[in-house]
């Protein structure tokens, strides 16, 4: 079998036929202002743009005579390359942002993943909603239809549905596309508080700050006298320490119980 031979596709700009390299015998010229000159040959075409310091650029070579236009190649080659570097620009920059709701999801765990959604469309993504079912939820299905209905309702004001829900295997779903910018509302977001998705375990309690101050603030216990202004406080007696548990001889084995023990004389241990 022989071998097959991979060719190379050169960019655009290195197809184009410009002067010399022009093949027609005739050609249909146009000139710099987009007035038509006529079908003329091709070594007068070249000559009349070499009075204009320009170029003779062959810009349709399908046509019967082609067509070539007088202008500047360099600039006319930068052009395209711009052209077609902002094309895959565009193309590269769409994303597709993937969001799982439960049958039996939570009410605030569903608010959490709404502004997951809107924040997503607002900021020109899309969007692929799955509504999955687990075990024998197949069986109501309807409840899986309206909730994927109720997300569509609520996302309206950002995104639109590109097609109606679809069940596949044990799945509901369905994508939604942007807005246009100067349609998009927000109704669970705010654009200053823009929606982040880091984790919530680095705010502080602030409870716990309240009941220390408020512990340190404590006035003293009824029946304990307040020490006299100037006085020094008498020194308090030190408890009992208890004995620390042995360490374990092996990593496995569980220390010792530890077993608390009267320290005063003359009374016998529980």
């Amino acid at each position: 079998m022989p071998r097959k031979i991979k060719t190379w596709n050169a960019p655009s700009h290195q197809q184009i036929r410009a002067n010399n390299k022009i093949r027609a015998r005739e050609v249909l010229v146009i000139d710099v202002d987009g007035k038509s000159l006529g079908v003329v040959p091709i070594a007068e075409a070249m000559t009349t743009a070499r009075r204009r310091g320009l170029d003779l650029v062959e810009v349709s070579p399908n046509a019967v005579p082609p067509v070539c236009r007088i202008l500047d190649f360099g600039k006319y080659r930068y052009e395209i390359s711009k052209r077609d570097r902002d094309g895959k620009k565009n193309t590269s920059a769409t994303k597709v942002k993937e969001l799982k709701f439960q049958l039996n999801i939570d009410g605030h765990d569903f608010e959490v993943k709404m502004r997951q959604a809107e924040s997503f469309l607002m900021r020109g993504m899309k969007v692929k909603l799955i509504v999955a079912f687990r075990g024998r939820e197949m069986m109501h299905q309807d409840r899986g239809t309206n909730l994927i209905a109720r997300i569509r309702a609520d996302l309206a004001g950002a995104g639109l549905a590109d097609s109606e829900p679809r069940l596949i295997n044990k799945n509901i779903t369905m994508m939604l596309t942007p807005n246009p910018v100067h349609k998009r509302v927000r109704k669970f977001t705010h654009e200053d508080d823009e929606y982040d998705d880091s984790d919530d375990s680095d705010l502080i309690d602030e409870h716990d700050d309240h009941d220390d101050e408020a512990h340190d603030t404590a006035p003293a216990a009824e029946g304990t006298p307040a020490p006299a202004e100037g006085a020094t406080p008498a020194p308090q007696a030190e408890a009992p320490s208890q004995p620390a548990a042995p360490a374990p001889k092996y990593k496995n084995k569980k220390p010792a119980p530890v077993v608390e023990r009267n320290l005063v004389p003359g009374v016998p241990d529980l």
